[in-house]
């Protein structure tokens, strides 16, 4: 778009503004900001934004933001062939000398504190920086030199830009600044259009359910909806999303990739790299592992649509909570990606799988979200009393609870007992012999007991198919487990029969998020009643198999060490809700409806009941924290406690040596290092070191790399591993993993 004539003279079609096209020529500074307004008009033509004024005010920022950029010192850098240092003595950072070209006398106080506020933030900028002892007279001496462009604002005025009045005018402006800012600097599209959700899902032809027509009835509300297993939440999710731009986040990788193939399939496939991005840490490595043999990705750019991702332009985003919701630690950027939340629709699916401390995270980021005018819906099979009401605190919903009011699917047993292989195989040979389908679902509370009880099955008969799968599988193995339990699980055999096969598979709380699969009997150990119940809808999930007997069996005495009790560091187990928990199951035995499933929440975990826990008390230091933190600080690093919804990538020493993974190996190692190889051929080689990875939390790789281990950007670790039980903790480092074992 041509800049209205009032804002420029000819100087500004001279004067590069150090971007450049894509062919590599520097753009003017008229260029670059013509085309940050236009990336402003397209949020315009999206929906995105919907009031005029703030249109109009956003176009201000985009018109003024780079204005700094005018002067002589910054030309000279720009233009010079050779490096030049930006010198602090004769320089202002560009982002808040352009705040000196804004006409104050066309706007009130308040908006003009508004506008000074999003072009001083365009890039990370420090407040300090003004106060330093002799800054105020560099701005006086600079803004004299360019009477033109510039005028001096008083002491007072600068002092009020950086107050919190309007904070949340503030960030969203800034926010949207920084996203057209970086579109037309990077020369790529700010927002794709969401105009085929809605008739995606018409061409389903499903019967829509009262919960999926609810969340299609709400979709201009903030929703909290509860719904047992398999009633399509995640239709109902998209029916509330609409034709609008939507995030739909989910606590577990695997879980988000398996979502996210839904969708794609559902959308297209010829054109998903318009429509729906997977966004967690592994992303570029899914998208390579799904292009492979496939027509539709033929003519795919893997890596511009990876990109198109990272940079939130597509209109539909399935995503890990950490890749966008720590904003709420003020870090570099976050403007950007609330200012993006704003304008969308944020699905939270199971949001009672978070600890406590994300929990708190999550939920104020929720709340901010919502208070700069995006729209929120909290989605679960299981939602606590207290969750909700922590929820509430914060949010006005709608609320909407959904079963199918169908006939049990489930016969609980409760043992007041260990877990162990023997009940299990009981259960199998009297399957056998009856001629009954006999897929058995295991789940334990850490990975290491999942270990064990492989080998203790294992032992006892290897003619029994069993397997295991949990998150510490290298890449591509982990891939395959994946798909061989969905298909294994899977309810029908494609031609309307009951899928009948026979095997055991030995799983973790990974399996609890809407992981598609069906067995006909489960055994689990007890962690809480709302695991419990996710792990429930795994089993019987369609609720279509013939019950002989029980098919649920409950264990719910656990190894002590995973329990947390008050004062004590280890264990991540909350004492309090753990007994309230083997409580709600103590009058359980035969069939059970969802009703009363959820009578077991309802009863039990009310905040009177939780309030005194250690998980309780959790939240509320980590709530309270972060907001006052909040309240008083622009931006901070984020604390060490976020590591654990971070992943760091490991390499098992036995992956490596052996022979055709050493070398796939060094042949990757040297072409990511060869600086003459493209773009391309690097990150598939990264891709290539990731699939012989295996993440685990953050705590537990710096524990390790305490210990002596490799520091490399993927270090390999002195572990064993195998294929059948993935990476297995020695005695000695068995601690190292405690913090993290559930998944």
């Amino acid at each position: 778009m041509e800049i209205p004539r009032r804002y420029i003279d000819e100087a500004w079609k001279q004067v590069a503004a150090k971007s450049k096209d894509k062919d590599g020529n520097m753009k003017s500074l008229y260029e670059h900001t013509s085309e940050v307004m236009e990336c402003a008009y397209v949020l315009w033509r999206l929906g995105y934004i919907s009031n005029i004024h703030e249109l109009g005010f956003l176009l201000d920022a985009c018109m003024y933001h780079d204005a700094g950029k005018l002067t002589k010192e910054f030309q000279k850098r720009v233009h010079s062939e050779k490096h030049i240092s930006f010198d602090k003595e004769k320089e202002l950072p560009h982002s808040l000398l352009s705040v000196f070209a804004v006409p104050i006398k066309q706007y009130d106080r308040e908006n003009f504190y508004i506008l000074a506020y999003a072009i001083m933030h365009h890039h990370r900028f420090n407040y300090t920086y003004i106060v330093e002892d002799g800054h105020i007279e560099l701005i006086k001496d600079i803004v004299h030199q360019y009477p033109q462009w510039f005028h001096m604002l008083k002491n007072s005025q600068l002092g009020h830009i950086e107050d919190k009045t309007n904070f949340n005018r503030k960030i969203r402006l800034t926010g949207l600044l920084m996203r057209c800012d970086y579109a037309a600097s990077g020369n790529y599209t700010i927002e794709y259009s969401n105009d085929f959700l809605e008739h995606s899902l018409r061409t389903l032809n499903y019967d829509w359910n009262n919960m999926q027509r609810f969340c299609q009835e709400h979709g201009t509300d903030n929703v909290l909806v509860i719904g047992e297993t398999g009633m399509g939440k995640t239709e109902g999710a998209l029916w509330w999303i609409g034709n609008h731009k939507g995030f739909y986040f989910l606590p577990v990788r695997t879980a988000i990739t398996a979502i996210y193939k839904r969708i794609r399939d559902m959308v297209h496939n010829d054109k998903i790299d318009t429509r729906i991005a997977l966004l967690h840490s592994d992303t570029l490595s899914q998208y390579l592992s799904d292009s492979k043999g496939q027509k539709e990705w033929q003519e795919l750019d893997i890596f511009q649509y990876a990109e198109r991702g990272r940079r939130f332009s597509l209109p539909l985003i399935i995503s890990t909570v950490d890749q966008l919701f720590d904003f709420v630690f003020r870090n570099d950027g976050y403007q950007m990606k609330l200012a993006t939340l704003a304008y969308s629709k944020v699905v939270i699916d199971e949001i009672q799988m978070y600890d406590a401390e994300l929990l708190a995270y999550v939920i104020h980021g929720l709340e901010l979200v919502v208070q700069v005018g995006g729209k929120v819906n909290v989605m679960t099979a299981t939602l606590p009393p207290f969750v909700r009401d922590l929820l509430k605190c914060h949010i006005t919903f709608v609320e909407g609870m959904f079963t199918k009011h169908a006939e049990p699917r489930h016969s609980i047993k409760v043992l007041h007992k260990r877990l162990n292989s023997d009940d299990i195989l009981s259960c199998y040979y009297e399957n056998e012999k009856e001629g009954r389908s006999n897929k058995i679902l295991v789940i334990c509370n850490t990975i290491s007991e999942a270990q064990r009880m492989y080998d203790r099955i294992h032992e006892a008969n290897d003619n029994i198919h069993v397997d295991t799968f949990h998150t510490r599988f290298i890449g591509e193995d982990k891939k395959k487990k994946e798909e061989a339990i969905l298909e294994f699980g899977r309810t029908d055999d494609g031609q309307g029969n009951i899928d009948k096969r026979t095997g055991i598979w030995i799983t973790t709380s990974i399996c609890e998020a809407s992981l598609d699969i069906d067995f006909d009997y489960l055994f689990t150990e007890l962690q809480y009643t709302t695991s419990l119940l996710q792990r429930l809808g795994r089993c019987n999930r369609k609720g279509v198999k013939v019950i002989c007997g029980y098919n649920c069996y409950v264990y719910t005495e656990i190894d002590e060490k995973l329990i947390k009790y008050k004062g004590r560091t280890r264990g991540f187990i909350d004492a309090d809700l753990y007994h309230l928990s083997v409580q709600s199951l103590e009058h359980v035995d035969g069939p059970v409806t969802e009703e009363e499933k959820m009578q077991w929440l309802e009863e039990y975990f009310t905040t009177e009941k939780v309030q005194n826990s250690e998980y309780y008390q959790d939240y509320q230091r980590a709530y309270k924290g972060v907001v006052i933190r909040d309240e008083v600080s622009d931006l901070f690093d984020i604390p060490d406690q976020l590591r654990h919804i971070l992943s760091i990538d490991i390499i098992p020493s036995t992956v490596v040596n052996e022979e055709k993974s050493r070398e796939r190996y060094e042949r990757a190692i040297e072409v990511l290092h060869n600086k003459s190889c493209s773009l391309k051929e690097r990150l598939s080689a990264k891709n290539e070191i990731q699939a012989l990875a295996v993440p685990v939390n953050g705590t537990t790789y710096y524990r390790l790399k305490g210990e002596g281990y490799h520091s490399q950007e993927i270090p390999i670790v002195d572990l064993p591993y195998t294929k059948e039980k993935g990476l297995c903790t020695t005695k000695d480092l068995i601690n190292a993993f405690s913090d993290n074992q559930m998944l």
